[in-house]
């Protein structure tokens, strides 16, 4: 008999202690302080919360655990941020998922290309805390290109 494995998807609720703003909460705003790349105490945080996240998932069964998404204050947004070419000064109004809502949204301005290796630090903090495979989640072009 063959056995299926188990994952999740999706973001996490984040900690009380991980000042981290949710786009859902009308205060939410694409400016972004470098607060949350800079400060180390912050960082201590993001580890803490990731490592809640894949524990708790570990603790109940799941095989291929996620990071939680500890990090992102948005799932698009976040990725957007460390791409070269996005511009998060002079937002859009954009409507959202076929006129669900409307939302200010950041634009592309020149040719998109990485700034740096992100995903590969995030991967590596989350898998230390499991001696499960870890799986990080991306978004495509498509998603990125409708946010």
């Amino acid at each position: 008999m063959t056995r299926v494995l188990t994952t999740t998807i999706g973001s996490f609720p984040k900690p009380g202690y991980l000042p981290v703003r949710d786009w859902f909460q009308k205060q939410y705003s694409t400016a972004f302080d470098a607060f949350y790349f800079d400060n180390r105490d912050l960082e201590t945080r993001f580890a803490l919360a990731t490592q809640g996240a894949v524990t708790a998932q570990v603790d109940a069964g799941i095989d291929v655990p996620t990071d939680g998404e500890m990090r992102r204050e948005h799932y698009i947004f976040y990725h957007l941020r460390h791409l070269s070419g996005v511009d998060f000064e002079h937002l859009q109004r954009r409507e959202i998922r076929t006129g669900a809502w409307e939302r200010e949204a950041p634009t592309i301005i020149d040719r998109v290309s990485p700034n740096g290796i992100f995903l590969s630090y995030d991967y590596q903090i989350a898998q230390s805390y499991s001696s499960q495979p870890i799986k990080i989640t991306v978004p495509g072009p498509m998603t990125i290109a409708t946010p």
